[in-house]
């Protein structure tokens, strides 16, 4: 049986909007990383930084207010993948231990 919704109308979709917004900052985040210089951008690192924090206080709220949705279940890993990704790849290329790094996504 699903929990009741415990927050009135607009806070219910709170949770959501921030996983929206992730899905928005993707492009912006990407071009960032590609357009720095050896990987390293301090905007990028606010960026992905700001995206870290909404991705824990969706989630948050989502359990705190019994708002979880199927829509949020299906969008917040979406939103996780490409901002964590190419943080992975880009940033350690010129480590020696690049192939470790490559391995967890090699099977994606």
């Amino acid at each position: 049986m699903a929990a009741a919704r415990t927050a009135p109308g607009f806070r219910a979709q709170i949770p959501n909007a921030l996983t929206l917004g992730r899905l928005v900052v993707i492009p912006v985040y990407a071009l960032l990383l590609l357009s720095s210089r050896h990987g390293f951008s301090w905007p990028a690192a606010v960026v992905f930084g700001a995206a870290g924090v909404t991705d824990q206080l969706d989630g948050y709220l989502a359990r705190r207010w019994h708002v979880e949705s199927a829509f949020g279940k299906i969008a917040d890993p979406l939103a996780e993948l490409p901002l964590s990704e190419p943080c992975v790849r880009i940033w350690p290329t010129n480590w020696v231990f690049e192939p470790v790094v490559e391995l967890p996504f090699s099977k994606m």
